[in-house]
């Protein structure tokens, strides 16, 4: 008997792992389609793991392009001011500050759906389009509250002195230091 059952676990395995299986042809890695003018665009399934990438990616934008770190500071500084050292609790204070950074956030997240998203969704433009489209909501609130002595600094330090005569002309990869490193300033002055 336990032959038998051994026989019968080694042809489903062989079963399972049989060429016939993985020969079948699958949904294709990478598809690239040539646009008009001259732009591509990839398949659904390369944009999955983009879209599954940036959210992991999430937490990191949350904290560093919102006003989620000036929140969190003054709420610590807060509660060590007072004489506290554990009440409210670490999490209380993280979902106070993410909240209140989702509220204060909420009419540049709308601007957001409204002109980026929703478009891409209903597949009326591309996804590098909505990317272009959807980040000047969200530059334009960060450059609203990084400092312009903050921005001069990062623009010098990424030895771009001279290439901007307007704050909105600086890339994002100089914004978003300049940005968070203002919030901290406010954060602590507070």
């Amino acid at each position: 008997m336990n032959k038998n059952w051994l026989r019968i676990l080694l042809v489903l395995v062989l079963g399972a792992f049989s060429f016939s299986v993985y020969s079948a042809p699958g949904i294709p890695a990478l598809t690239l389609t040539d646009n008009p003018d001259g732009t591509q665009d990839y398949t659904m399934t390369l944009q999955v793991v983009a879209i599954m990438t940036a959210l992991s990616l999430l937490p990191a934008f949350v904290m560093m392009m919102t006003s989620f770190t000036r929140i969190i500071i003054v709420l610590s500084i807060l509660r060590q001011a007072i004489g506290l050292q554990q009440s409210p609790s670490n999490q209380i204070l993280i979902g106070v500050s993410l909240f209140l950074s989702m509220f204060i956030m909420a009419p540049v997240f709308e601007k957001i759906n409204e002109t980026a998203l929703q478009p891409y969704l209903n597949e009326e433009i591309t996804s590098i389009q909505a990317y272009e489209i959807g980040k000047q909501p969200l530059r334009a609130f960060m450059l609203a509250q990084t400092r312009v002595k903050d921005l001069e600094t990062f623009v010098q330090i990424g030895g771009m002195d001279g290439q901007f005569q307007d704050p909105a002309d600086v890339p994002m990869n100089v914004l978003i230091p300049a940005f968070v490193t203002s919030e901290l300033k406010t954060a602590f002055q507070i």
